[in-house]
């Protein structure tokens, strides 16, 4: 719907207060269609996102 940031900075205040912040994810208007109600993503560290129907396996 836009960008929002409020989410940016909600992000920043739950890192200081609890050290717990919430991924923040930016897709372009295309990829943001993909998504659907239920879906999971992944993202990973290197800037890598995985969209899946299924609950990813849990990390080794």
């Amino acid at each position: 719907t836009g960008i929002d940031s409020f989410f940016a900075l909600a992000s920043v205040v739950a890192d200081e207060m609890y050290a717990a912040p919430i991924p923040i994810l930016a897709l372009s208007p295309d990829d943001f269609g993909r998504l659907h109600s239920g879906d999971w993503v992944e993202i990973h560290p290197a800037g890598t996102i995985i969209l899946s129907t299924t609950l990813p396996p849990a990390s080794a």
